[in-house]
């Protein structure tokens, strides 16, 4: 796995995601948007792993960031 690649921690957020791995996606997301800031699929799912642990204030914030740098994000279900 390559460690700077975005797009992988991404899906393997995702994959943990579904998995119920909660707290293993978060991480993985929050390094898919350190490594790409403007990777906005990212900021979304990290929105949505972030409000499945609760932190409904951060959540709201990433799906904010995420619609504002993709605004077809704004039509995605919470």
């Amino acid at each position: 796995m390559d460690p700077d690649n975005a797009t992988i921690h991404n899906n393997l957020g995702i994959a943990l995601d579904e998995l119920g791995d909660l707290h293993n996606a978060k991480k993985h997301l929050e390094l898919a948007v350190t490594i790409d800031p403007q990777y906005a699929l990212a900021h979304n799912n990290l929105g949505i792993v972030l409000a499945k642990l609760g932190d409904n204030e951060e959540a709201r914030a990433r799906r904010e960031r995420a619609v504002d740098l993709d605004p077809s994000l704004a039509r995605v279900p919470k």
